[in-house]
């Protein structure tokens, strides 16, 4: 029988159910001592009269209690209620590592991490004289800031000292010479044949882990359990590792696999220790990479011009081998290069997020790239690959997103909140449709352009002719569905692949799925994926030679994955392999950097993938940072409680809820508990509640609500509108908010909310009304300490800037920031504004002359960098004035430079070797 919520056992109040297993029933439950949420583990109430089994439950119990270790759950406490046995354990926020194998391998760099912390855990266990005996995915757990917890120690061996294998007498864990305990498949040969177990036997097992992690099968699972314990003893596993796997990674998993125990890592140790050494060096192997092509590079200023062209050439001769015409040619060698793009500025940052930088046209005889130069609009540069320099299309500013016609003469693009087009010779960009806030087009060979038109809930694909008219929506959510996004047309026209995102707050959980044109059924091709393409890269037949075909590339945690893939059937032919790591991502809006020519080019922009997992520290003006609590977790829209002893975040755990860090004490405390999504936390001037957005009872545009931070009553809520709004800056007084409000006529308004009426004004209690409107994007109101001003961004130049009014008004607007700038904050000890300009914090100084503002030119505050996340206001000013809280930036293996690209010639060869073996 499940507990119902709000049952007590012992102190701990239940506050929802969890899951149940062999041992016992979890819940989530509420310590009414300390205000922490705990797990609570409890045996079956028809199981506590098995002795077994409440011995096992109670051994369990012992052998974590003595533990403490980053890699190992926590117990807190035990205790019986109404007889029956429970343990209290630290509350994980993740899945299971058989949950996330659930979508495939794991690429090389993220499985060594996770196995250098089962070792590190496994060795202190070992260092308590606790063998695990059962160390499989079931019972490893990865949070969501990636650490691995090991779990459930029911069957642990206590044994005698050192590594000694002789049975600790008197053990409650002894086990009889010849029984057999474990779970087949990840169990030591020692174990398969009933003989008393040491710490090698958990390396064993992790290596069946690692080995798991890296090709995503079981190494030792067979049809029955005799076949799997004859494997464990006799059989090496039946797949190769991946050939991106590195020799010095493969040899590790070959020793921990080594069916006698003394050619094993004789320490769980030993092991971690040789897993660290691979986590911090390039251990992307590429097979048959020519000898010195890794770290070329084209420079456009200091190589010489013949040395550019002889590479340029090189890579056209390479993918001129194929042609246009899509048929596969026998292999030839893959290369390597990292080019500088040669325009007048960077690469624009925001494309890593909403949409690609660079694409590539179909032939791959050209590349078009978004850059920024100075305080100039970004706009399309074009690249052919028989000339040397970049030509801007002037007509193409504010562009995002580009990519090229079928033919090569158009290239399309979203700027100002529409989807566009522009002639790669140049000249006026001609509008199409409306897109406010855009998640990709491609164009179909039909003439048609197919679309995504905002990041919003509920966002469908659209379809609208090249050459003018009205779009149509082509699709219809699907259950589960809230997104669609990122859409590629396929080859003939017949039908359109896209990434579908639900309510889980990241796109590493996303489905792709290929819905048949005009008309047709969806069908999930791909799970735990997003920014899926179909490439005509052909596949490799048993006996060999090269056939038709092609391969589904996606991303998952910042890495390129591929997959056989038939066209005709619309689905994989086979497991999902690592191919290339480290490719710039975005998790929350699904976006991804690469593109592919059907001439087998590839262009990518090295980096991490950002919005799995965010840091959080601290940084000063000198650009030094130190960590805060949580360390990584899926987090955004930070706010500092008036007193700066605490803040508010709202956290993407399946859905978005608002939480409250005590970041003195490292104490972290979910606020909201409903099902409904709750976004954009800001506190009221008092401290006494949070506001936020929230769109329960099943409404599509969330409204605005507040709830007391003591957690005293339900959310109240402050509006009732259909159209969706974000809350934004209380007034000092506590009686005024200002917020956004996206409306049919407008991208999005200041809207002022009154809590208490004025006649002078016309205020009325909680009637909204307007203080910045029009067709242009109004957003980040903040309110002065003293209340008299009220600043805020637009875009109403053209890109985004910020702003200062006097409240209530009238009054004019002074500018404050020169070359761009969003989310301005006041220093309540300093006459200073703050606002993030890029990924870095400006600050502009003012004074205050009668009824005039007058700001100072703006300056750098800090050379250091933070993570931006689109509309999300990633940071906030302590009330002291001299510290962020924000996310530092991320670190970029292999990118130095924000307008570096690599290039890889011959990439259908490189996909066809590695996925050949997996195809089914």
């Amino acid at each position: 029988m499940i507990l119902p919520n709000g049952t007590f056992v012992g102190p701990y109040e239940i506050v929802a159910w969890l899951g149940a297993g062999g041992m016992g029933v979890v819940y989530r439950a509420r310590d009414s001592r300390l205000g922490r949420e705990v797990a609570i583990k409890m045996i079956p109430e028809a199981a506590a009269l098995d002795v077994s089994r409440v011995e096992r439950f109670e051994q369990e119990a012992r052998a974590a209690g003595q533990l403490n270790h980053p890699n190992i759950v926590a117990v807190y406490d035990v205790g019986t209620d109404a007889g029956t046995p429970y343990i209290v354990s630290e509350l994980l926020d993740g899945e299971s590592l058989r949950q996330l194998l659930a979508r495939g391998a794991l690429p090389s760099r993220k499985a060594i991490d996770y196995a250098r912390q089962i070792a590190e855990g496994l060795a202190a266990a070992h260092d308590k004289a606790i063998v695990h005996r059962d160390v499989k995915p079931d019972n490893l757990f990865v949070t969501y800031d990636g650490r691995v917890k090991i779990l459930d120690f029911g069957i642990a061996k206590l044994i005698g000292p050192g590594d000694d294998p002789a049975p600790h007498v008197g053990s409650p864990t002894d086990t009889a010479p010849g029984t057999v305990v474990g779970s087949v498949g990840y169990m030591s040969p020692e174990q398969v044949r009933g003989e008393i177990v040491d710490t090698r036997s958990d390396i064993f097992s992790c290596g069946t882990v690692l080995y798991e992690m890296l090709t995503g099968r079981p190494a030792f699972t067979r049809v029955s359990v005799a076949e799997a314990m004859v494997a464990v003893l006799n059989e090496e596993p039946p797949q190769p590792l991946p050939p991106t796997v590195p020799p010095s990674l493969a040899r590790i998993v070959s020793r921990c696999l080594e069916k006698a125990r003394q050619a094993r890592f004789q320490s769980a140790r030993d092991l971690a220790f040789s897993l660290e050494g691979l986590s911090g060096t390039d251990i992307t192997r590429v097979p048959d990479e020519l000898p010195g092509a890794r770290g070329l590079r084209w420079y456009r200023r200091s190589a010489s011009p013949w040395v550019v062209a002889g590479a340029l050439a090189l890579g056209l001769a390479l993918g001129a081998l194929r042609g246009t015409s899509n048929q596969p040619v026998p292999s030839g060698p893959n290369l390597r290069l990292s080019m500088e793009l040669g325009a007048a500025g960077p690469l624009r940052r925001v494309n890593a997020q909403f949409g690609g930088a660079v694409t590539l046209s179909a032939d791959g005889s050209a590349m078009a790239f978004v850059a920024q130069e100075g305080e100039a609009a970004a706009q399309i540069y074009l690249r052919r690959f028989d000339q040397l320099e970049a030509v801007p299309l002037s007509g193409s500013g504010g562009a995002l997103a580009p990519f090229f016609s079928r033919d090569g003469r158009w290239i399309g693009f979203f700027a100002s909140g529409k989807l566009k087009k522009i002639a790669v010779t140049g000249g006026a960009a001609i509008s199409l449709a409306d897109a406010p806030s855009q998640r990709g087009g491609t164009w179909s060979p039909d003439g048609t352009i197919v679309f995504s038109p905002d990041g919003a809930p509920g966002t469908r694909l659209m379809r609208v002719s090249s050459d003018g008219g009205p779009a149509e929506a082509i699709t219809s959510l699907v259950d589960g569905e809230t997104v669609q996004f990122w859409p590629q047309v396929l080859p003939g026209g017949k039908a359109v692949l896209y990434t579908s995102g639900g309510a889980t707050g990241t796109f590493n959980d996303a489905r792709l799925i290929v819905q048949p044109l005009p008309t047709g059924m969806p069908k999930v091709v791909q799970r735990g994926a997003f920014h899926g393409r179909y490439l005509a890269s052909g596949q490799v037949s048993p006996g060999g030679s090269v056939t038709d075909g092609g391969h589904l590339v996606y991303i998952r945690d910042g890495t390129l994955f591929a997959a056989p893939f038939d066209l005709t059937r619309m689905e994989v032919t086979g497991l999902p392999v690592p191919a290339l790591e480290g490719v710039a991502s975005n998790a929350l809006t699904g976006g991804a950097q690469f593109s592919a020519s059907d001439t087998g080019m590839f262009v990518y922009l090295p980096g991490a993938m950002v919005g799995g997992g965010t840091p959080f520290g601290w940084m000063n003006a000198d650009g030094k940072t130190s960590a805060l609590p949580p360390a990584h977790t899926a987090w955004l829209n930070v706010r500092f409680a008036p007193d700066g002893r605490r803040l508010a975040l709202e956290i993407r755990e399946g859905q978005s809820a608002i939480w409250i860090l005590d970041w003195a004490r490292e104490s972290l405390m979910r606020l909201t508990l409903d099902q409904a999504d709750s976004r954009s936390p800001v506190w009221t001037p008092d401290g006494l509640r949070i506001t936020f957005s929230n769109n329960s009872a099943g409404r599509s545009t969330p409204n605005l609500y507040w709830q007391r931070v003591d957690g005293a009553g339900d959310a109240q809520r402050l509006t009732n509108s259909t159209n969706l709004q974000v809350p934004g800056s209380w007034h000092p007084s506590g009686q005024v908010l200002a917020f956004e409000e996206a409306t049919p006529t407008s991208d999005r308004d200041l809207m002022i909310l009154p809590l208490t009426g004025n006649d002078a004004k016309g205020w009325t209690p909680g009637t909204p009304w307007v203080f910045v409107g029009g067709p242009t994007r109004d957003v980040n109101p903040s309110f002065s300490p003293d209340g008299r001003w009220l600043a805020y961004a637009s875009n109403e130049s053209g890109r985004m800037e910020v702003y200062v009014r006097p409240f209530p008004g009238p009054g004019g607007k002074w500018l404050v920031s020169t070359g761009g700038g969003s989310h301005p904050v006041w220093s309540r000890t300093k006459p200073e504004l703050f606002f993030a300009a890029d990924d870095q914090m400006m600050v502009a100084s003012y004074t205050v002359e009668g009824n005039a503002f007058r700001a100072g030119r703006p300056r750098l505050w800090s050379e250091g960098r933070f993570q931006t996340r689109g509309p999300n206001r990633m940071f906030d000013l302590h009330p002291d004035g001299e510290r962020f809280a924000l996310a530092p930036a991320a670190s970029m293996p292999g990118r130095s430079r924000p307008d570096t690209v690599v290039f890889i010639v011959n990439f259908f060869d490189e996909l066809r070797r590695v996925a050949a073996s997996t195809l089914r």
